[in-house]
């Protein structure tokens, strides 16, 4: 299956006094239906427009808490259509958080923090959509030393005290059973 993640509204659409966020939605949506038409099985990853620091840029902070929002309702609307939450970039005023921010002058792009949390939201959406795992968890192939201890004492002969028995295999995973040494 094809993914296409795009975005091609972006913070300087809505500073615009004049920028429509629910105009820029649906525009953005018009080429997103082309391509559910021509390509049904494709996935389309839609993030969200991260805000400004400035508290200056109020009005477009607000544009784009709006565009989210449609941009958010207009993917519910399609199955393989995914919106790439990104309100954990946003403080309580609505603008992005100065931890995530370039600082200096740039107060709009992300730094390096900033970056790792934005593409960790695509990976998640990405795994989550095929049905992979989230997170990287080491898998287990035998149970615990604890439940291997107490099946394999009682299995062998009564004179073999569990201290023995446990020495002789080893303890923690991935050390083999102790037979046959």
């Amino acid at each position: 299956k094809a993914v296409v993640s795009t975005q091609s509204t972006g913070t300087n659409d809505l500073k615009s006094t004049e920028a429509n966020p629910r105009v820029l939605a649906q525009t953005m949506f018009g080429f997103l239906k082309t391509v559910n038409h021509k390509l049904p099985s494709t996935n389309v990853f839609l993030p969200g427009v991260l805000p400004t620091v400035s508290s200056e840029n109020s009005e477009t902070n607000r544009n784009i808490s709006l565009y989210n929002h449609y941009l958010k309702d207009l993917c519910s609307r399609f199955p393989r259509f995914k919106y790439i939450d990104c309100s954990m970039f946003v403080d309580q005023q609505g603008g992005l958080k100065t931890a995530f921010a370039n600082g200096g002058n740039d107060m709009i792009h992300l730094n390096a923090q900033g970056l790792k949390l934005y593409f960790s939201r695509f990976k998640f959406a990405l795994r989550t959509t095929r049905g992979l795992p989230v997170a990287n968890r080491r898998r287990r192939d035998r149970p615990s030393s604890g439940a291997a201890s107490r099946e394999d004492t009682s299995s062998r002969t009564e004179n073999v005290s569990r201290g023995a028995a446990n020495q002789s295999r080893g303890r923690g995973p991935g050390r083999g059973s102790g037979r046959g040494r």
